[in-house]
């Protein structure tokens, strides 16, 4: 039995079960022990805390017995176009890496984003993350533009979209 609003699938092994759900907030200093692993410039603890606290925004995070092993961090902007959607941050550890955990958060980003009634999602990535650029791909983001210098080491990256449908209100 999973906790309520939580999700099981088996990754690799049978005995290596994986759930997902909403982050809580005493899970909120491993998600970001996650994040630093893997980002070589990480975003200060409190942004996390933020989005935690934003009714917009939503962190999903992947477990296993082991502990936490991925996150994704989703919210709502306003721009001059309307709303939308934005994957802030997602990440997974190394071991975990291309066994479709990134694939099954970001479905379930896009789900709470549906009904958030965001119109598009958009996400930002490295230029030579071909991995994570392969992975957007597949799920329906394609590439808008070119970001010059947008990561604090100068490296570039490609603004990504992906049109979501409206959630329909009854």
């Amino acid at each position: 039995m999973t906790a309520r609003g939580a999700s099981r699938v088996v990754v690799a092994a049978p005995e290596r079960a994986l759930e997902t759900h909403r982050c809580r907030w005493r899970e909120l200093a491993a998600v970001y022990r996650v994040h630093r692993a893997c980002f070589p410039y990480p975003y200060p603890f409190w942004r996390f805390v933020g989005y935690q606290l934003s009714p917009v925004s939503c962190i999903r995070v992947a477990t296993v017995p082991g502990g936490i092993i991925g996150y994704v961090v989703a919210t709502v902007t306003e721009h001059v176009t309307g709303r939308r959607g934005e994957i802030i941050s997602l990440a997974v550890l190394e071991p975990w890496r291309r066994r479709r955990v990134a694939t099954r958060l970001l479905r379930e980003a896009a789900a709470f984003l549906r009904r958030v009634c965001s119109a598009d999602v958009y996400l930002q990535v490295a230029v030579d993350n071909a991995a994570a650029q392969e992975l957007y791909d597949s799920l329906g983001f394609r590439k808008v533009e070119r970001l010059i210098g947008y990561y604090l080491g100068g490296e570039d990256a490609w603004l990504m979209c992906r049109s979501v449908e409206r959630a329909r209100r009854p």
